[in-house]
């Protein structure tokens, strides 16, 4: 590949974009970074290019760190300690923080630190003190925590600390709630302090092994802890997760592509990256599907940190590409990650809703990418094909500069269509094609529920109170509607679930005043959004329905883990799964965890459901 050709085309590329052709996806910590990779004489090197280097003290390097390579860590829970005592000329005055490091207990439940800023006053939050607690009550529970001088506490979910490798990242700002992501998911906490303005301040010392205002040994870390970073910044939660979801340590792959991935609206066929510490040579594969082979390696061997595609990108086309970093041997490759990119089409592309959504919201924002060219944008829509087809006068909404259109509000369970023509210069006309979407219906999105008698959720939703089983809705004190962790809207609903004693099920089910009639308008789905948390205990997720005779139909979730997933998933359930159950007379909908037709002992938790709706 190294023709003339390539060498002018890279000396070209060299001389318009100089060294810097690549924007992080995950950028190197502009304060800290150790990687405790290298033995080197009890100092733990600073890669971010600082010079704030730490002194180790009785901690032991291992090799083998995250993802078996490199090195880590090791404290005994005796002391063991690496600091900076530099850390305040840096960290006081900060007005946000981000803090990332991996870290694997010898047990849980230790009350010991990993990570604190300490203060000189000292106590438990006298700094920015980030470790994992024991604290037990409701039958004990171990878990992660932290806190930031003047900013109050953050106390993780139950269960949080376990004996594998975790990646934790803590983003902290002045004036918001703190956050905490463990593996790259934020975690729903168990408890946190109202967010406080102010900076940093009063920092007197960094410590790795540590976490605790004295000496004591049940206060110093036991386990690994590996690749330390700090920002002065708050990560954004692609990054985070970007972090997190690899367990090959970036540095040895290659990383930061340009494209970033899963860019859109790509036109110039430049691919640059940055590579790994270790990488000397290049292979680069690019392909329209992510399985890339050898026949998809477009430049092998290649001593340079950027490729130009000589052949022209397929307008509107999603592409697929990696490179993976060849050690000096020539035998040592460090296979990287599959990015992806899709190029800019001709047409308006990439509509929201997506082209057939059956969910569509009753008064959505119609958004889409514009086309190669496009300086202006014909919109029609209708809810008749043919007229936004034939570029209707009734259809016909008028050319827009921006690209969204608002078209109000729309009938539940109903179908429209719409499409953009896009205007480029000398009133060239580029029409799009026709796009549709379907409405939803709600059943149930938990707005309307107050904290006053007779309109309380848990007097609509009937739980284990009443139907004597493991469930409880709501909170027993007010607001006891869920009104933080929502789907949509203001409220959710937090289901408790106990299926440690009889009868082994729970249960929350709610009944309509008149029978509800699910066999018009082409009704074919019902659809829910759940979330879980990572503490709860796995167990079968249900919905049931119940017509005016009594007929049930069960549904059960595929994925039992659905109910330890701490991000909201959607639950699309075909009507045709109730079988038996005469959907023109649905009288009552059950929620319910656990095997309902085998029960036995699964387990607790809580989760939260919301925004129940029937879809075509």
């Amino acid at each position: 590949m190294c023709s003339k050709y390539s060498l002018l085309t890279y000396t070209i590329v060299l001389a318009v974009l100089g060294a810097s052709v690549v924007k992080s996806e995950v950028p190197t910590p502009n304060l800290l970074w150790w990687q405790f990779d290298e033995e080197s004489g009890g100092i733990a090197e600073d890669a971010s290019g600082n010079g704030r280097d730490g002194v180790i003290s009785g901690a032991v390097r291992k090799s083998g760190g995250v993802g078996g390579v490199g090195g880590c860590l090791e404290f005994l829970g005796s002391g063991q300690t690496v600091e900076d005592v530099a850390a305040p000329d840096y960290l006081n005055g900060l007005e946000a923080l981000t803090v990332a490091l991996w870290i694997k207990s010898d047990a849980v439940g230790t009350d010991s630190g990993f990570i604190w800023f300490s203060v000189p006053d000292g106590g438990d939050n006298g700094g920015l003190r980030y470790d994992a607690a024991s604290w037990k009550w409701e039958g004990g529970t171990n878990l992660i925590k932290m806190s930031v001088p003047g900013a109050g506490a953050y106390e993780g979910a139950d269960a949080t600390q376990t004996t594998e490798w975790q990646h934790l990242t803590m983003v902290w700002a002045s004036g918001e709630t703190m956050k905490l992501y463990i593996d790259g998911i934020e975690d729903v906490p168990r408890g946190v302090d109202d967010p406080s303005t102010g900076p940093l301040s009063g920092v007197a010392t960094l410590l790795v092994g540590k976490g605790a205002k004295d000496d004591a040994e049940n206060r110093s870390w036991d386990g690994m802890v590996d690749d330390v970073r700090i920002y002065d910044y708050g990560l954004t939660p692609e990054q985070i997760q970007e972090l997190a979801t690899t367990n090959l340590p970036a540095f040895l792959q290659a990383m930061d592509p340009e494209p970033a991935n899963e860019a859109v609206g790509v036109q110039v066929p430049l691919f640059g990256w940055a590579a790994g510490d270790t990488g000397i040579f290049h292979d680069v594969y690019l392909g329209t599907t992510p399985d890339l082979t050898d026949a998809d390696l477009v430049m092998p061997r290649s001593i340079m940190k950027m490729y130009y595609h000589p052949q022209s990108l397929e307008p509107g086309t999603t592409y697929y590409w990696r490179v993976d970093e060849i050690e000096a041997d020539m035998t040592t490759v460090h296979t990287g990650r599959v990015w992806s990119f899709t190029t800019q089409a001709l047409t308006a592309y990439l509509p929201t809703p997506a082209d057939g959504s059956i969910n569509a919201p009753l008064a959505p924002e119609l958004a889409w990418l514009p086309g190669q060219g496009a300086i202006q944008h014909q919109v029609y829509f209708s809810d008749n094909f043919d007229d936004v087809n034939d570029a209707a006068a009734a259809a016909d909404k008028g050319v827009l500069q921006e690209t969204t259109f608002a078209p109000g509000d729309l009938d539940s369970l109903a179908s429209y269509y719409w499409r953009v023509d896009e205007i480029l210069l000398a009133d060239e006309v580029r029409p799009g094609p026709v796009w549709s979407f379907a409405t939803y219906r709600v059943v149930e999105d938990f707005e309307s529920y107050t904290d006053d008698e007779g309109e309380r959720i848990y007097e609509a939703w009937i739980d284990g109170w009443v139907n004597n089983t493991g469930s409880t809705v709501g909170y027993i004190d007010a607001p006891f509607a869920e009104q933080t962790i929502v789907n949509g809207g203001g409220q959710s609903m937090p289901l408790e679930y106990n299926n440690e004693n009889q009868p082994f099920y729970s249960e929350a089910e709610y009944e309509w005043n008149t029978a509800q009639d699910w066999t018009a308008d082409g009704i074919a789905a019902v659809v829910l959004f759940i979330r879980g948390q990572r503490s709860n205990d796995a167990a079968p997720l249900y919905v049931g329905l119940e017509d005016t005779s009594g007929s049930t139909g069960i549904v059960v979730h595929t994925d039992a883990e659905v109910v330890k997933k701490s991000t909201w998933t959607e639950w699309s359930i075909p009507l045709s799964d109730s079988a038996g159950v005469n959907l023109a007379r649905v009288k009552k909908m059950y929620l319910g965890v656990g095997d309902r037709d085998n029960p036995t002992a699964d387990g607790s938790g809580l989760i939260y459901i919301d925004d129940i709706r029937v879809t075509r």
